[in-house]
């Protein structure tokens, strides 16, 4: 009696696919990583693109709120010297957290 157990039909070769079809599963999962990996640095690209238009605006808003509070009309050169103003105090705290975040590193 034959200990081995062969769960093929008999008349039927057993075929092992294993060997030639692993390369091209892997292929195949390396297609669909770059893929993936494509769509989301796509969307991570339009998404920062979004939020750098949402700041600007909400910066333009701030700005008005701040400049009009004090008394300066849009169109004036004192507003145009306000929002400057804010803008070059934004850059400083900007640069300070930088450095802050750099030294830490």
């Amino acid at each position: 009696m034959n200990s081995k157990l062969n769960l093929s039909h008999p008349g039927h070769p057993r075929h092992d696919t294993t060997p030639r079809t692993a390369p091209a599963i892997f292929a195949a999962l390396v297609v669909a990583l770059v893929c993936v990996l494509a769509a989301a640095y796509g969307y991570g690209r339009t998404a920062q693109e979004v939020a750098t238009r949402a700041d600007a605006v909400s910066i333009v808003s701030e700005n008005h709120a701040f400049c009009t509070e004090l008394g300066l009309l849009p169109q004036s050169d004192a507003y145009s010297k306000c929002a400057l103003g804010l803008a070059e105090v934004r850059r400083h705290t900007e640069e300070r957290a930088g450095a802050r975040v750099a030294g830490m590193l």
